[in-house]
């Protein structure tokens, strides 16, 4: 007999194909990018700095969030949570199809789509590790993790094409191609509902720390091939304001906020 919260047997596999596809246009998305950085700024009338910029933020909010959006999954109910994360993943896909301005792009992209990302990257490996046991989540995992790594691999050289042959607008639109068709599938996203616990609270604090800390991080990796390590290569200026503390490069002072922010979770 199937249990209530778990898929039908002749709809095993559904789940999977359903996490694949959103896994699919998660990772595709990550790298697609990098190889339309002229082509946007044509098109935006930007600056390949601006660009790049809008790329890193991307990263720096799906990474900065994705804690807390596996957090938001345990209290507020898993498939809930994956429907917010897709509408948010839908409304900023379009907007960066649609991008009049790279201000534009950056708000759809970055940061609605960024976030969609970091509650939909733990919550799509929760989903396929409650629905399946044993030999069947490993499988399960396996091929998750093939297709991510496989959409990855192949994002530069679909963003290439896309941008060579169509415009890389439609390198979003067609990912809310699939987004759409996971909307179509939700039946098979079968998840228990929320238990009720003492700690049934976000912790503001915590995400607020967690955040800052690997924002620092990721900006001093980023930053640290061009600006330097310790004796600065560039000067970061910010409204008119050289920084440089004590005349080394910002990025050791990244490094100790986040030490500092991390020992205050």
């Amino acid at each position: 007999m199937t249990k209530k919260n778990e898929p039908k047997k002749e709809g095993k596999w559904m789940l999977l194909i359903v996490m694949s596809l959103v896994g699919f246009i998660m990772f595709l998305d990550t790298t697609m990018m990098n190889v339309a950085i002229t082509s946007i700024v044509e098109d935006l009338n930007t600056t390949v700095s601006t660009v790049q910029a809008a790329i890193s933020l991307y990263a720096l909010v799906m990474a900065a969030f994705m804690i807390t959006g596996g957090k938001l999954g345990e209290l507020y109910g898993l498939k809930k949570v994956f429907i917010i994360a897709m509408v948010m993943y839908a409304i900023g896909t379009t907007m960066a199809a649609t991008a009049p301005t790279i201000g534009f792009l950056i708000v759809g992209w970055s940061i609605i789509e960024g976030l969609g990302v970091a509650m939909l990257l733990p919550i799509t490996t929760i989903l396929i590790t409650i629905n399946y046991k044993g030999l069947d989540r490993a499988k399960a995992l396996t091929i998750f993790a093939v297709v991510a790594s496989v959409a990855a691999a192949i994002g530069p050289i679909y963003g290439g094409a896309m941008t060579t042959y169509f415009s890389w607008r439609w390198a979003f639109a067609s990912e809310l191609i699939v987004v759409i068709a996971v909307f179509f599938m939700l039946k098979y996203v079968h998840a228990p509902k929320p238990a009720k616990t003492k700690d049934d609270r976000l912790d503001i604090k915590g995400t607020l720390l967690m955040a800052s800390s690997l924002t620092l991080l990721l900006v001093s990796i980023i930053a640290a091939p061009t600006y330097g390590l310790w004796t600065p290569k560039e000067i970061l200026t910010i409204f008119g304001y050289e920084i440089t503390p004590f005349g080394i490069s910002f990025i050791p002072l990244c490094l100790l906020l986040e030490l500092v922010f991390l020992d205050g979770l």
